[in-house]
């Protein structure tokens, strides 16, 4: 639930931000338009250990543009 809950609140930041932009989402959020810029989004990776309260988990992202990595974070 938590890993939903945190993809949702990630897609919409993003896509307010840049509506036109492609996003595949781990946990089953996918826009797929032939944009020049892609989203990864792992909104909780380590779920199990989230829901376990062992404090081992992050939050991954990736930007790519026209299929060259622009940027990438994990939190």
């Amino acid at each position: 639930m938590a890993d939903r809950s945190s993809e949702k609140l990630i897609v919409e930041s993003i896509r307010r931000q840049w509506p036109h932009h492609d996003l595949i989402g781990e946990e089953g959020s996918r826009t797929e338009t032939g944009s020049d810029y892609r989203w990864y989004v792992d909104p909780l990776d380590g779920t199990t250990n989230f829901a376990h309260g062992y404090p081992v988990f992050c939050v991954s992202m990736g930007l790519e543009f026209r299929g060259e990595l622009l940027a990438g974070v994990v939190l």
